[in-house]
């Protein structure tokens, strides 16, 4: 079995690929393979590539067919080579690793193996760097609690933070269209049929710049028009919600794992409730978001769900 596989989804990634590549290599934990998947690329992050491709044997990059297809389905093309490795790590283009990354977070969730068996995701702590500033932010404190089960609610994880083991990674394959994210789908799946772990440690800087795909609420807009635009659209949130977790009883209902997760089921039953009797149910069973707005933000889309 093959140990370490390391998952990097790229498009038109010229202005930060490279820091991000040498991040990677020069890891303190060397036994590992970097699958590289291109999304069609139109800048000069194809030459980046092959430059490091010829100087480097742990680099696999993937050609196929498609292109364009969006980061959900680039990662999801790359989860299918690396489903005879033990562990699987997940990579921004445009992040900076620290040197340690893939020994602490291994060597983490080796130790949770010895306790438990069945699919585990084990995440970090990290820092927001601010490319216009140079300004690095921690983001996860002490006040922060993690509770498996509201993940169904808000996923807090960062893919790029995460290892995976064979079992969750088998698991995961074949994202379904209506996923938010490989990391939101992920994690959703750790939440129903596995163990999700977490250490207090940095061990990488997450690029903050006007090209990100996904930024933390307030860091690119004022808070009250996040709220707006994601009540505005809280139809395609519930949704959405809906399409995973039907997708998600689809293919673990008789998983003995999924029979006994008391969590899922709660949640289950929250989305077919509406109004004040969704609130009740969410505020007595603590479905909350990742902050007291979010779970704030929650209510209010519950409130206005509408009895089908």
């Amino acid at each position: 079995m093959r140990e370490v596989a390391v998952l990097l989804a790229t498009y038109n990634g010229e202005k930060y690929i490279e820091e991000q590549l040498k991040s990677i290599l020069d890891q303190d934990f060397k036994n590992f393979t970097l699958f590289i998947r291109d999304d069609g690329s139109n800048d000069g992050t194809l030459d980046i590539l092959s430059k490091y491709l010829n100087e480097d044997k742990r680099i696999k990059l993937i050609s196929d067919e498609h292109s364009n297809t969006g980061q959900l389905r680039n990662f999801s093309a790359l989860m299918d080579y690396a489903t005879k490795y033990s562990y699987v790590f997940f990579s921004d283009q445009d992040d900076i690793w620290n040197e340690n990354k893939i020994s602490v977070s291994l060597s983490e969730l080796k130790k949770k193996e010895n306790i438990s068996q069945g699919p585990l995701l084990l995440f970090t702590n990290y820092k927001n760097f601010f490319s216009d500033s140079n300004e690095e932010v921690q983001v996860y404190n002490d006040k922060n609690k993690f509770y498996t089960k509201n993940l169904f609610v808000q996923n807090w994880i960062m893919g790029c933070t995460v290892v995976i083991n064979q079992e969750l990674l088998i698991a995961s394959l074949n994202i379904p269209q209506n996923a938010e994210n490989h990391d939101n789908w992920i994690a959703n799946v750790a939440a129903t049929v596995g163990k999700v772990h977490y250490t207090d440690v940095v061990t990488m800087k997450h690029r903050i710049h006007e090209n990100n795909v996904t930024t933390r609420i307030g860091y690119r807009e004022k808070r009250l028009d996040f709220v707006k635009k994601y009540y505005k659209n809280r139809y395609i949130y519930l949704n959405r919600r809906m399409g995973v977790l039907d997708e998600l009883n689809k293919r673990f209902y008789d998983n003995h794992l999924y029979t006994n997760n008391k969590g899922f089921k709660e949640y289950r039953i929250l989305m077919e409730k509406y109004g004040k009797s969704a609130v009740f149910y969410s505020w007595i069973k603590k479905f909350k978001g990742f902050s007291k707005k979010q779970t704030l933000l929650f209510y209010m889309i519950l409130m206005s769900k509408k009895k089908s």
